[in-house]
């Protein structure tokens, strides 16, 4: 019996909780300045919540499980000047060091009030982790989480895929509010979150804790912002779009970029809060590249198309304007946000419930890309395929705080991610691909051969510079279909033994 329970306890410590990572950790010490000597229970409160501790007899506080954010954070003690500190910044998963200084109230008697500086290491953490916090992702000129970590040291960043210390694409794991967002097909970053709903990104590249897993070169972990105190809304508008494709204005290309994001937050009713963010992206032409003027003229198919088999001009000249290529176009729709309801407000209870929830559509023109775009598929627009993915996240939280040194989360999790790949006026009626009734009625005739020239010739009208011409109405003849979901639950419990050691344990 002894040990089937030694098992238990062996499995709750190396089993790894993959939902809902830890908030940060808040610990200092209280002093008087001008003897040094520890103040015994100073009261240590972070503003604008319902957090605090006090000292003990060494003057060290601990104040667990607090959200990643900006704290201002106060202590007050009889006999002396309450002393305030802004700015104090709390990472996820990282302990963050704040000492005070108390002043006699004998020789002040006005309050301290300090603005706290980022320290230049970070010494609290056993791996290498870089933090790129929201002031600093919110003045990058780009957006995406693996354009933000890509910055990072040992980061780098091609055709799209994040590399991390030379590993290979399918090595990193990704994570968004401690929830697995890694794609299990591809190993790669399945969603993300909203650049401006994003409160941290953490980079680790080497000995990842024993929360996470199923990476080897490095940890991506996004944290979302919470609701604020005060309602508060923002909107941002970003758009290229002031020239027509081909044409220029102000001596600059435009790629039909516009972005367009909102956000809000704030009290419903004391002790709940909301985030809510929403954005949508489209791009006219999603391969921006520079590209010289030119046009295809006096064009014949090769033959086999014809009944003959002695060819016949193709109509119509084919113009290539200036930086643009045309059926390109990529659109995303993302909405997401969180409730958290803090029941020590509510019902003097210390227990804290938080939920998640993500929504994101992401619709393309499928071979819109240099040079498929110039050949294949160029004069068959109305027949191109579509790619479509559509993803949702979400999950809860619970934390019951047992005392000032131990609490336990409660989490569980669902992700669903749908993609299909499908022609545009078919849909899902796949059987309807290559029926030639079928595309008769829907306006598409005088197809010769219905299968494409990716499996039979005769549909080959012309080769030019290896770029092989599709003929007008030509049927789409692939349709791709995978769904991938998953649930998953997790029990974590923390303690802090003493000001140097915590235990935790989860499964």
């Amino acid at each position: 019996m002894f040990r089937k329970l030694l098992l238990v306890i062996a499995a709750l410590l190396l089993l790894p909780a993959l939902l809902f990572a830890q908030d940060g950790k808040l610990r200092g010490k209280v002093t008087d300045r001008e003897s040094g000597e520890a103040l015994i229970g100073a009261n240590v409160t972070v503003e604008g919540s319902n957090l605090g501790a006090a000292s003990d007899v060494n003057g060290e506080y601990v104040i667990l499980s607090v959200p990643a954010g900006d704290y201002t954070v106060k202590v007050t003690y009889i006999g002396y000047s309450p002393t305030t500190i802004s700015n104090v910044r709390v990472n996820s998963n990282i302990t963050t060091t704040q000492d005070f200084k108390l002043v006699s109230s004998a020789i002040q008697i006005q309050a301290v009030v300090i603005v706290a500086e980022r320290p230049m290491i970070q010494r609290n953490t056993t791996n290498t982790i870089r933090v790129s916090q929201q002031e600093d992702v919110q003045y990058i000129p780009f957006r995406g989480v693996q354009n933000i970590v890509a910055l990072s040291a040992g980061a780098v960043q091609q055709g799209g895929t994040l590399y991390v210390r030379g590993g290979r694409a399918g090595e990193v794991g990704y994570y968004v509010d401690g929830a697995n967002a890694t794609n299990p097909l591809f190993g790669s970053e399945s969603y993300g979150a909203i650049r401006e709903a994003i409160e941290e990104v953490q980079l680790q590249t080497g000995g990842f804790t024993a929360e996470l897993g199923g990476a080897n070169s490095g940890i991506v972990r996004t944290t979302t912002r919470t609701g604020s105190s005060q309602l508060k809304a923002s909107i941002d508008y970003l758009t290229d779009d002031f020239a027509k494709p081909g044409q220029q204005f102000l001596k600059t290309s435009a790629f039909g970029y516009k972005n367009a994001v909102g956000t809000i937050s704030g009290p419903i009713l004391e002790g709940v809060r909301f985030f809510a963010a929403g954005q949508f992206n489209y791009w006219r032409d999603r391969q921006p590249m520079w590209l010289v003027p030119f046009t295809f003229e006096g064009l014949v198919d090769d033959g086999l198309v014809s009944a003959d088999n002695k060819g016949k001009a193709l109509p119509g000249p084919i113009d290539f304007r200036q930086n643009y290529l045309p059926n390109t176009w990529l659109q995303d729709v993302q909405g997401q946000g969180n409730l958290l309801f803090d029941l020590k407000q509510l019902v003097d209870a210390p227990v804290k419930i938080r939920i998640n929830a993500l929504y994101d559509v992401n619709t393309s023109i499928n071979g819109g890309t240099w040079p498929g775009v110039v050949g294949n598929y160029f004069r068959n627009p109305d027949k191109m395929s579509r790619n479509e993915t559509k993803t949702f996240s979400g999950g809860v939280k619970l934390t019951h705080v047992v005392s000032q040194t131990t609490f336990y989360e409660v989490s569980v999790s669902m992700q669903s991610r749908k993609f299909r790949q499908f022609d545009p006026v078919f849909e899902d009626n796949w059987m309807s691909y290559a029926d030639s009734a079928a595309n008769a009625n829907a306006g598409f005739m005088g197809v010769v051969n219905p299968w494409s020239n990716r499996y039979s010739s005769p549909l080959n009208m012309s080769i030019i510079s290896k770029f092989q011409l599709s003929d007008p109405n030509a049927p789409i003849n692939g349709y791709s279909k995978n769904s991938q979901s998953s649930i998953s639950a997790s029990v974590d419990f923390t303690s802090q033994i003493n000001s140097r050691w915590e235990l935790k344990a989860g499964g």
